[in-house]
């Protein structure tokens, strides 16, 4: 088994059969490949995050420090419990909403997007 603990993700090996196909290994909860056991994900992510907590809340302050306006942003948005749209502005879709902020001077402009609209957003924030 090898633990990839960047991710918090525990990937079994593959085994091939007599066929020569290949297998994936079940976790202890019954469910093949172990990547998809919510336990099992669980259970990685805590292990993780007990092993890395120091150096995670160390990064956290980090980026905190090196981004007020950020930080700004955010607690304006939830002091002021500002509303979503219903769906995303770009694609329209309605799971997975988020706000993004074009300009962290001014945190009551936001536009609600959808998680993947959100990194596109950000990726051609940057490049402007």
């Amino acid at each position: 088994m090898w633990d990839n603990s960047y991710y918090g993700v525990i990937i079994m090996p593959k085994y091939k059969d007599e066929l020569g196909q290949f297998i994936a290994q079940s976790c202890p909860h019954g469910i093949k490949p172990t990547r998809n056991c919510r336990e099992c994900r669980r259970e990685a992510s805590r292990n993780h995050y007990q092993k890395h907590k120091d150096g995670e809340n160390s990064r956290k302050k980090e980026y905190l420090r090196r981004n007020p306006e950020k930080r700004r942003a955010h607690n304006y948005v939830l002091y002021h419990k500002l509303p979503l749209a219903s769906k995303c502005e770009f694609c329209l879709n309605v799971e997975n909403l988020e706000r993004h902020h074009p300009d962290y001077d001014y945190p009551e402009i936001f536009i609600t997007c959808c998680s993947l609209c959100h990194s596109n957003a950000d990726k051609t924030t940057e490049e402007i």
